[in-house]
């Protein structure tokens, strides 16, 4: 003969100790009073732009005399360059997220 009753049925005592064990653990992990932390001041700006170095003029009169001279000029505008994205690139991302998380606190 096959019964309509359902074959796992759980005791109303056994209901009633996960239901309070659930609650329990529920209400531990909420703190009773929350506070908004801002971040240090520090971290929501970017350092300085470096100073743009001081070009050697070129004397153009022969490729020659020209060519050590470009590559002085070359080398300090690649270092200058490298300097520059140092200064903005690795930070500018880091304080964008760090103004709207703040700002979002308000």
């Amino acid at each position: 003969m096959i019964s309509n009753r359902p074959q796992h049925r759980l005791k109303p005592a056994a209901i009633l100790a996960f239901g309070v064990i659930s609650s329990a653990l529920s209400t531990a992990c909420h703190p009773g009073r929350v506070e908004a932390v801002r971040p240090p001041v520090a971290l929501t700006e970017c350092a300085d732009e470096p100073t743009a170095p001081a070009l050697p003029p070129v004397d153009w009169s022969s490729v020659e005399t020209a060519r050590p001279i470009q590559r002085q000029r070359d080398e300090a505008t690649v270092d200058y360059l490298l300097r520059l994205r140092s200064a903005y690139g690795s930070c500018k991302a880091d304080v964008v997220a760090l103004k709207e998380w703040s700002a979002g606190l308000e």
